[in-house]
């Protein structure tokens, strides 16, 4: 087998033909540079990208020819040539009809055509010639806009050649080859009639229901993978994006990885160079598994070009559902973030990690503030800057103190713990539902780092790690994250 073919997915590997044995065991091409093979297939590229970029310059061609032919035939000649092309145009874009601007585009374009083959059949051509091409303009410009071939893209290409890479059939595929591209289609095995195939559209499951795109169906997205990642990044090669899903915040595709050679966590440490191949940043990119694909050979990509948390997003009023705490909408808009805060017989803290001007205090407050909108849960505030962390929590916590009353806070927790297992064993409770009467107590303790020592972490730790089902729990927020200057050697936190 080829020594390209490891970077192949094996649905691809299935529908390529099988070699002669004479074949087989000829020598692989020389990688010494060639003016004339390489020069024709730069050439061959060239002339692809271009035959896109020119499609409305051929079409205005041979809309005019068609108009000369039938002008002055009558109004019957032209709806006849208007239907038939906008039949035949129908056709050959039936398979990108599925996004909406092939639609808006195709749809605009055919509409003009066939007002103005109408107007030629009746009026005639000399009279109606230059019409066409003012009709034909705006949709024109749009349509190369998209298609372009760029200066950079033309650079790469002779650079590629420069280089000469090793063959690489899917990396950089024949644009007028059939081998190469699978039917979109997998046939069944033992298959011998249409009768036999799969649904047009399987559905998501495997490697096996996923092909290739072809160059000319491919989103601006999916033409940059191609062009930046599949074939250039050593880790990502081979892989492709098919399946484009618009939302409202972006776009979702289907990453298809080349399966025993590709994994999830790999693409992973791949993202920043995935973030400069597609051209955007890489806090607009969310990497996922499918929760119901078992393949974990196809990802789930979504590049987000509008971010719902791109600008400034105000707090409103508090919002508690289910036990958690809704803190905003995701970077990606689907769905929102939430802190827990209780569930069945049981309270939760947690740990907020950020830097100077990330927001930290702002979160805390927003946990705090909804917890205290419930009217079953009481705040304590602990602050390592003694208040001037957050002033509006210092004012409105049930009790509030700085290093000094550190101490004294402690250990008002250590006896209230003491007081709630009582409690739980003579009305024989087994965990803690809050109450007006019997609320939980959310601890809060902001810049943690000085605050938690060598000589009070376990202690602090133990009220974090049993407390939650008495009703106690503990959030703690700081600029550092280790185990010796953060939580004070407590194993516990």
């Amino acid at each position: 087998m080829a020594a390209w073919s490891r970077w192949v997915p094996s649905a691809v590997l299935e529908r390529l033909p099988s070699a002669a044995p004479a074949q087989q065991d000829q020598a692989p091409p020389s990688n010494e540079f060639s003016p004339t093979r390489d020069g024709l297939q730069l050439a061959r590229k060239l002339a692809f990208r271009f035959r896109a970029q020119l499609a409305p310059v051929y079409l205005l061609a041979a809309g005019l020819f068609v108009g000369s032919v039938i002008s002055g035939q009558g109004l019957g000649s032209g709806f006849l040539a208007a239907l038939l092309g906008c039949s035949g145009a129908a056709w050959r874009l039936r398979k990108a009809f599925s996004r909406s601007h092939v639609r808006l585009e195709a749809g605009v374009c055919m509409g003009l055509a066939s007002v103005w083959l109408l107007a030629v059949s009746v009026v005639g051509f000399p009279a109606l010639d230059w019409l066409a091409v003012v009709l034909w303009l705006g949709p024109a410009v749009l349509w190369w806009l998209r298609h372009r071939v760029r200066r950079e893209d033309v650079a790469a290409a002779f650079s590629a050649v420069a280089s000469r890479p090793d063959p690489d059939p899917v990396s950089d595929p024949d644009p007028d080859a059939e081998v190469a591209r699978p039917s979109p289609v997998p046939v069944a095995a033992g298959a011998e009639s249409s009768d036999d195939l799969p649904p047009e559209d399987p559905p998501l499951g495997s490697s096996a229901t996923l092909v290739i795109p072809r160059q000319e169906e491919m989103s601006e997205i999916q033409r940059r993978w191609h062009e930046n990642l599949h074939g250039r990044r050593p880790g990502l090669k081979g892989s492709f994006l098919s399946s484009p899903i618009p939302f409202d915040y972006g776009e979702t595709y289907t990453l298809q990885l080349v399966p025993g050679v590709q994994h999830f966590e790999q693409v992973q440490s791949e993202l920043p160079w995935i973030a400069t191949g597609l051209g955007c940043q890489i806090e607009d990119l969310v990497l996922e598994k499918y929760p119901d694909v078992r393949d974990s050979a196809v990802l789930r990509l979504r590049v987000v070009t509008n971010s719902p948390i791109r600008e400034t997003v105000w707090f409103q009023e508090p919002v508690y559902k289910d036990g958690r705490i809704i803190l905003g909408p995701y970077g990606d808009g689907c769905g929102d973030a939430s802190f827990r805060l209780y569930t069945d017989n049981r309270m939760y803290g947690g740990f907020v990690l950020g830097s100077t001007g990330s927001g930290k205090t702002r979160l805390i407050e927003l946990i705090a503030l909804t917890a205290l909108s419930l009217g079953n849960t009481n705040i304590i505030y602990v602050d390592g800057q003694n208040g001037a962390s957050s002033p509006l929590l210092y004012k409105h916590a049930m009790w509030a103190g700085g290093v000094d009353e550190a101490l004294d806070r402690l250990a008002a927790l250590e006896r209230g713990m003491q007081q709630r297992q009582l409690y739980n064993r003579v009305y024989e409770l087994s965990g803690f539902d809050p109450l007006p009467t019997y609320p939980g107590i959310l601890v809060i303790v902001d810049e943690c780092h000085r605050i938690y020592t060598d000589k009070t972490g376990e202690r602090w730790g133990n009220v974090a790690r049993e407390g939650g089902k008495l009703g106690m729990a503990m959030l703690a927020a700081s600029q550092y994250y280790k185990l010796e200057t953060t939580f004070g050697n407590s194993c516990a936190l």
